[in-house]
C-alpha cells in the first residue's frame, strides 16, 4: 500500500494484524502448556518457547530453500492460498489489494510461505506422524524386495 492508502485504512488494517498476532500467541501458549505437561513439568516455559522457535526456524529454512530451488511451486493455487491466508483480512478480502499480492517479489513470497507453513507445522502438530509414514514408504521403495525363505 502507498502511505496515503495505508493511512486511509490504518484502523482496519491494524485491527487485522492484531488478530493475527493474538492467534499466533494463543497457538504458541497452547503448545507450550501442552509440551510442559508432556515433559512432566521438567522444562521451563522459556525453554519450551525457545525450542518451538528453533523448530519453526528449522522448517522455515528447509521450506524457503525448497521454494528457492522450485520457484514454480509458489505460484500454484494451493500455495497462493497459503500466502493469502497469511495476510490481514483487509488485504485478502479487498480485490484492489488482493490483486497486488501476485506482484510480490519471489523472495517475499518464499518468506511468507515458509513462515506460514513452518508455524502451522509446529503449532498444529501431527507432522511427525506424517513424516514417519512418508519415511516408511520411501524405505519400502529404497530397499530391495526380498522374499523370505522358510
Amino acid at each position: 500500500m502507498q502511505e496515503k492508502e495505508f493511512l486511509a485504512h490504518k484502523e482496519e488494517y491494524v485491527e487485522d494484524v492484531l488478530k493475527i498476532l493474538d492467534k499466533r500467541a494463543e497457538e504458541e501458549a497452547r503448545l507450550i502448556f501442552k509440551r510442559y505437561h508432556e515433559y512432566g513439568g521438567e522444562a521451563l516455559y522459556t525453554e519450551i518457547s525457545d525450542a518451538l522457535s528453533r523448530e519453526i526456524n528449522g522448517y522455515y529454512a528447509r521450506l524457503f530453500g525448497l521454494f528457492q530451488d522450485h520457484p514454480e511451486i509458489s505460484d500454484q493455487n494451493l500455495f497462493r492460498k497459503v500466502i493469502l491466508n497469511h495476510l490481514p483480512a483487509f488485504i485478502r478480502e479487498n480485490p484492489k489489494y488482493r490483486a497486488r499480492v501476485k506482484k510480490l517479489p519471489p523472495k517475499i513470497k518464499y518468506a511468507i510461505l515458509a513462515s506460514e507453513i513452518a508455524s502451522f507445522i509446529v503449532y498444529q502438530g501431527g507432522w511427525e506422524v506424517d513424516f514417519e509414514t512418508r519415511l516408511r514408504e520411501y524405505l519400502k521403495k529404497y530397499l530391495p524386495q526380498t522374499r523370505s525363505k522358510r
